[in-house]
């Protein structure tokens, strides 16, 4: 139960100093009995409307009841009835009070220590994790890096690399161009050899589909086992050799040509393979007799009457 702040029922003390009037009530802190006779100190406590003061040993009296008779009444001088006790029973009773408070500065003061020590030590783990994390993240952000240069000088090496063997392959291209012999052949392509038949439509796509990637290995499979597929236009499509003559493939024209692909074969919009042809195929794809300069003779001049 709440001790009473201010007066209490029917204007009593809040707290009380008196001599026991009997050897029947029991200090609320030690439950030793009170002598009769002897100083005791009593707290007002409210049950319900109605006063009743806990008793306790002056010896008992605690540094927090000490604190609130300061702070409510000013000093132990105030307390009701003080001013019946003996001058020695008045100064016993303040020792008492003086060594409560004391008592309760060296708590209170031990107890700001410990906060303070704690709080110093929180503040340190604090500043420990914030560095380990800092640490963590340099480290964290150096690994990062490091794989970064590794991978640009990956890349460079892989760059380097492509370079070269796109440059060697130039330099094979070259050499092919160099080599390349136009093979001689008649105006009109060779027919397939007999009995090889014409493949399918869908066969048809599959190989100027081989032809449009400018797989040149397909391309000559294709041929090689059916010579069918040299003039193949599915739908209107272009033929193999139009696409590697528009590619500039001097192995592949060299090849279709040699296999008897037709010069003469038109696109939709009506252009043969020497009207798309990059320059370093067009010798390849011209006729025969227009290459040699051997056309048919023009008629003889006639006579004059």
């Amino acid at each position: 139960m709440a001790e009473v702040a201010a007066e209490g029922p029917k204007g009593d003390d809040p707290y009380k100093v008196e001599l026991a009037k009997s050897n029947r009530s029991a200090c609320k802190a030690c439950k030793e009995k009170i002598d009769k006779g002897e100083v005791r100190f009593g707290s007002l406590v409210d049950m319900g409307g109605y006063g009743s003061y806990h008793w306790r040993h002056a010896k008992c009296i605690t540094p927090k009841q000490a604190e609130n008779v300061e702070s409510k009444l000013g000093s132990c001088e105030s307390l009701g009835g003080y001013a019946l006790l003996t001058p020695g029973q008045k100064a016993q009773l303040c020792k008492v009070f003086a060594a409560a408070k004391k008592s309760g500065d060296k708590v209170a003061k031990a107890k700001a220590k410990v906060k303070a020590k704690a709080e110093a030590k929180a503040k340190a783990t604090a500043a420990k994790k914030a560095k380990a994390k800092a640490k963590k993240e340099a480290i964290s952000m150096k690994k990062a890096a490091a794989k970064a240069k590794k991978l640009a000088v990956k890349a460079k090496a892989a760059a380097k690399k492509e370079a070269a063997k796109a440059k060697a392959a130039a330099k094979k291209k070259g050499k092919v161009k160099a080599k390349a012999k136009v093979p001689a052949r008649s105006v009109e392509a060779e027919a397939p050899a007999a009995g090889s038949g014409m493949p399918s439509e869908q066969e048809q796509h599959a190989f100027l589909d081989a032809a449009k990637r400018f797989d040149f290995d397909r391309v000559r499979d294709f041929v090689e086992e059916n010579p069918g597929y040299l003039n193949a236009q599915p739908a209107g499509r272009w033929s193999a050799l139009h696409q590697a003559a528009e590619k500039g493939d001097i192995e592949m024209v060299s090849y279709l040509v040699m296999k008897g692909a037709s010069l003469t074969v038109k696109t939709k919009d009506g252009k043969t393979p020497l009207d798309v042809a990059a320059d370093n195929c067009k010798a390849l794809l011209v006729p025969t007799a227009k290459r040699r300069g051997d056309g048919p003779e023009p008629p003889p001049k006639r006579r004059a009457a």
